[in-house]
């Protein structure tokens, strides 16, 4: 028994790395202990047999249909699949973490709090230096970014108010800023989970009648991806990726990663978000943005097959194959983003069971995804195709 209780501390901080990874690779709201027990209880009925377990992006796609009939709008579904998903890998870098699991279930909180840590380290330091990064962007070139301080920024500040501006909505904004930026402030303008921010996009791609089109290329954003997975020096210009440099190996080399995720993509927009707005720790909650909702919007855009690939292949080679931002050949295609402006009112978590009638026409099954089932809707009335989950 003593032997137990010397080695118990010793065995949660083998498993320390492992729960420092959930946050940036799974998400940043995952309870560690769930994600070494419910995945693990799904891992051990064999469930996967249809995948190939030494493809270490089985995340791209069955993240989102791994919970069969239990899914019920955001939240069981994708937790249990996410949960699987955090496991498979975790199972890949420490095979004994089944023979472990008991020994280090009895300090869950102690193995939560690592991917808080993360999370907290991330953000307190991040936030610290992504105006400095601004200065390596050559889109940035022509600003002169001075220091901001944390709570002056947000939508009190135009630089930072444009970044977090919703695309769609940045015609409005350069008409007026001070007007748009005092009608966000008094809730007379809402912003969304939904309204993926202009630091999202490549500006210079994107096109007003294709929402997806400079999705997830953004500069800023690309840079707070190289702060948080590939080193400080390397996004900062002074070390090139590859490189050995003396200090902790950053997060790809660490965890052997050798592929950009959508979970590690929605985890870098969370971290940028924060750094650019105005609140002093993290939360939940910023106004009526939901980040939690806003994780799972990100991650869940990648359901859309070739956007997807064409958007992972990018960044792949972007971040592993050739340092240059190479934009495609032929613009992307108008495909659906899992969006729908009316659902504003509706709380993060709610399944909408049946959608207007107005928007049924010519609609078809998309594959269950662990949030329910989704309907792939083409509505006229609107200026994109909307997905409903019922």
């Amino acid at each position: 028994m003593d032997a137990v209780r010397r080695s118990q501390p010793q065995l949660i901080r083998k498993y320390n790395k492992a729960a420092r990874g959930i946050a940036p690779m799974y998400s940043p709201f995952m309870q560690a202990n769930a994600a070494f027990s419910v995945g693990l209880d799904i891992e051990i009925e064999g469930n996967d047999e249809e995948d190939d377990e030494t493809d270490p992006r089985s995340c791209r796609r069955n993240s989102y249909h791994r919970a069969g009939n239990e899914g019920s709008g955001i939240g069981y579904g994708w937790d249990i699949s996410s949960h699987h998903v955090a496991c498979e890998h975790m199972l890949r870098v420490m095979p004994n973490l089944k023979s472990d699991l008991d020994y280090l279930l009895r300090d869950p909180d102690r193995v939560n709090s690592r991917v808080r840590a993360r999370r907290r380290d991330d953000c307190g330091k991040f936030r610290d230096e992504v105006l400095n990064l601004m200065r390596h962007i050559p889109e940035f070139a022509h600003l002169n970014i001075v220091h901001i301080e944390k709570a002056e920024r947000g939508w009190k500040n135009d630089l930072t108010a444009r970044l977090l501006c919703p695309m769609q909505l940045i015609p409005r904004f350069d008409r007026d800023s001070a007007q748009f930026r005092a009608d966000v402030r008094n809730a007379k303008t809402e912003i969304h989970c939904d309204d993926f921010f202009s630091a999202l996009y490549d500006t210079d791609m994107h096109d007003p009648e294709d929402f997806l089109s400079g999705l997830f290329r953004g500069p800023l954003l690309l840079k707070t991806f190289e702060w948080l997975f590939c080193g400080r020096k390397v996004a900062r210009g002074t070390l090139q990726f590859g490189e050995k440099a003396s200090g902790k190996e950053p997060f790809l080399a660490a965890y052997k990663i050798t592929q950009v995720t959508p979970q590690m993509i929605a985890y870098a927009a969370c971290i940028l978000r924060f750094a650019l707005n105005s609140q002093s720790e993290w939360s939940r909650k910023d106004g009526n943005f939901d980040v939690t909702g806003f994780h799972t919007n990100v991650a869940m855009s990648f359901i859309l097959d070739e956007w997807a690939d064409d958007t992972l292949a990018w960044w792949d080679k972007w971040r592993f194959l050739d340092r240059r931002r190479v934009h495609p050949a032929q613009p992307l295609s108008p495909l659906v983003l899992a969006q729908a402006p009316w659902r504003h009112s509706l709380p993060i978590g709610l399944p909408l069971k049946h959608p207007p009638d107005k928007m049924r026409t010519d609609s078809q099954p998309v594959v269950q995804y662990g949030i329910g089932i989704g309907i792939y809707v083409k509505d006229s009335s609107s200026a994109r195709p909307l997905v409903f989950f019922v």
